[in-house]
């Protein structure tokens, strides 16, 4: 009996992805009733694979795991951050049991709490950046520590394109942002769905 840890990604019903399975990071996230992220924490349910030589049925830390008919077996078991002991245990037809223990050590990332204003602005990304908006909810300033970025945008009636001047601890330097700005990868104002 083998066991291996896997690629794995979890939707609510929204479609909106709770939890993350890479190699041994397992990030779990929250969502508020507006569908905004408020919080990512490390741990949670992490997803297994394996086989048995023989059919078995399996238990993975006390809960059953699938069983197909080639043998490969799959199932989830709950972690935290650091060392994890996870009991796996086969029976076969006759009755007979092997355990085993998935030794595994968590090294998900860093907790952070997000937070939003009113209009449903990103203010906080929990991890050391802060937005601020005008008042039709543009993006004006994000600050990383003692680093500011200013986006202002200037509407100039001889032009059909906006011009955003970014502003970043030096003299400020001014692009020519076609109207369609997400074609560039430069997100002016704020984006929202539904």
């Amino acid at each position: 009996m083998q066991a291996s840890a896997v690629f794995s990604l979890s939707y609510d019903l929204a479609g909106y992805r709770t939890r993350e399975q890479i190699d041994n990071n397992v990030t779990g996230s929250t969502f508020n009733k507006l569908n905004e992220l408020t919080a990512q924490s490390a741990g949670g349910p992490m997803e297994f694979t394996g086989a048995v030589n023989k059919w078995a049925t399996i238990t993975l830390a006390g809960k059953p795991a699938s069983v197909d008919s080639n043998g490969n077996w799959r199932g989830t078991a709950n972690v935290s951050t650091g060392a994890n002991a996870i009991p796996l245990v086969a029976t076969d037809v006759n009755g007979n049991t092997t355990t085993k223990t998935i030794n595994i050590t968590i090294s998900g990332g860093a907790s952070r709490t997000l937070t939003y204003d009113l209009d449903g602005n990103m203010v906080n990304d929990g991890a050391g950046k802060l937005y601020s908006y005008d008042a039709a909810n543009r993006l004006l300033t994000i600050t990383q520590g003692t680093n500011v970025t200013t986006f202002v945008e200037d509407r100039d009636a001889f032009w059909e394109n906006r011009l955003l001047t970014i502003k970043h601890l030096r003299p400020a330097r001014t692009r020519r942002i076609p109207k369609t700005a997400a074609s560039c990868g430069i997100r002016v104002g704020r984006a929202r769905s539904g």
